[in-house]
């Protein structure tokens, strides 16, 4: 059903364990968005935020 696309989607699984564990390894307590590609995903967790701090 998904065709070539299935490959990307089993590379990124592939590649998934690696990923997380180099994000715990990080000093850095959190990660950089890119300024295009992820700002629907930093607005999310704007929302969030929002939502999450109201009484």
């Amino acid at each position: 059903e998904l065709g070539s696309l299935a490959r990307v989607f089993d590379q990124d699984t592939f590649n998934l364990p690696r990923m997380q564990e180099g994000l715990r390894t990080m000093k850095k307590t959190g990660v950089t968005l890119a300024n295009y590609q992820e700002l629907k995903v930093r607005h999310i967790h704007v929302l969030l935020d929002e939502w999450t701090s109201r009484d």
